[in-house]
């Protein structure tokens, strides 16, 4: 009897919209992963400027599909994906979203991580640049007068940031808990202020939607039928992205490298490692010395040698501070910044 209630249910378990959830996180992971690796393997500066605004444009393909979906599918993609729908919930009712239900969603799930993401980077920045300030100022509200307004702001918000975060999260947490133990309908704070549940797409479901596939084809522009075309093929990469993105964060695991070289056996290490080929230096680069000795960028005997993450060798002080001012590296003009410089440290 369990059982059957389980499979005829509405409801999802928390399981279900655990794993939804993730899949929505690790689409962006993946997606900077195939922009980096098309940047490192192309001198192109379409492609360059592409990794430069790879925020905006990942949000631009996350907004024109999660569109798409709920306009089509009555919920985001990673729902239609593990089969779930986004419904209102009022007086113990289950009904179809508004207009403006939907677009609220496409709020939450497109432009919030966005925004969400730049604050957690700007904190990280400020947190980096005023750390030492940050060692002497332990007690801000002691000292706030004699701090400037914009000084004490930022020190708040270094401070307070984390703690709001982590004030969040227990908040959420609390919900998923609720969830659980069948204590709410609403798997986070956020879709109870929407007044939003998510259920389990229904056999009626599927045949709506089928119908109005057919509907839609039979009815739309060429241009129309091209965009669906678009935003499927678009659906396609970004899970196949996420699936390689995850097999290969498996693959080079530092327990998966383990067990591979236990497994190779003692005289795994014995075997010639065939150098690899250098990155290929880009046409607006700058030229690289003959004598390999010489720093690229002041042409003298490298001082501190330090190396960008295209594996050139410069002056610490030089590439510090070019990098600092063209976030690349100067001579692949591959994406670089500060804290991918490393020292060369020579016994």
């Amino acid at each position: 009897m369990f059982l059957s209630n389980m499979l005829v249910s509405e409801t999802p378990t928390i399981f279900e919209l655990s794993m939804s959830a993730g899949l929505s996180h690790g689409l962006k992971p993946a997606f900077e992963y195939l922009l980096n690796s098309l940047s490192e393997n192309t001198a192109s500066t379409t492609v360059f400027n592409a990794t430069v605004w790879k925020d905006e444009l990942y949000t631009t393909l996350i907004l024109l599909l999660e569109r798409y979906y709920l306009s089509t599918y009555e919920g985001t993609f990673a729902d239609n994906f593990y089969g779930l729908k986004r419904e209102r919930f009022v007086n113990n009712q289950q009904q179809p979203m508004r207009p403006q239900d939907k677009a609220s969603t496409l709020f939450l799930v497109a432009l919030l991580p966005y925004f969400t993401d730049k604050l957690v980077k700007f904190h990280a920045k400020i947190t980096q640049e005023n750390a030492s300030f940050l060692q002497q100022h332990d007690e801000i509200e002691n000292r706030n007068s004699a701090l400037r307004l914009d000084t004490f702001l930022t020190l708040a918000f270094a401070k307070g940031f984390p703690y709001a975060r982590a004030l969040l999260d227990s908040y959420l947490l609390g919900f998923q808990l609720l969830f659980m133990f069948n204590k709410t309908r609403y798997y986070s704070p956020l879709l109870w202020m929407q007044g939003i549940i998510i259920s389990r797409l229904t056999a009626d479901d599927y045949r709506n939607f089928s119908t109005a596939e057919e509907l839609s084809h039979k009815t739309s522009t060429f241009l129309s039928r091209m965009s669906s075309k678009f935003l499927r093929f678009l659906r396609t990469m970004l899970i196949a992205s996420a699936l390689g993105f995850k097999l290969l964060e498996w693959y080079y695991s530092p327990e998966n490298i383990s067990q591979r070289e236990s497994n190779n056996g003692a005289n795994a290490g014995h075997n010639a490692v065939p150098t690899p080929l250098p990155p290929r230096p880009s046409p607006r680069g700058v030229d690289v010395p003959p004598n390999p000795m010489l720093c690229p960028l002041c042409h003298e005997v490298r001082k501190n040698p330090a190396v960008a993450s295209s594996g050139f060798a410069f002056c610490f002080s030089c590439i510090q501070q070019y990098v600092s001012e063209h976030n690349e590296c100067p001579v692949t003009c591959i994406p670089c910044n500060v804290k991918q410089i490393r020292r060369i440290y020579q016994a």
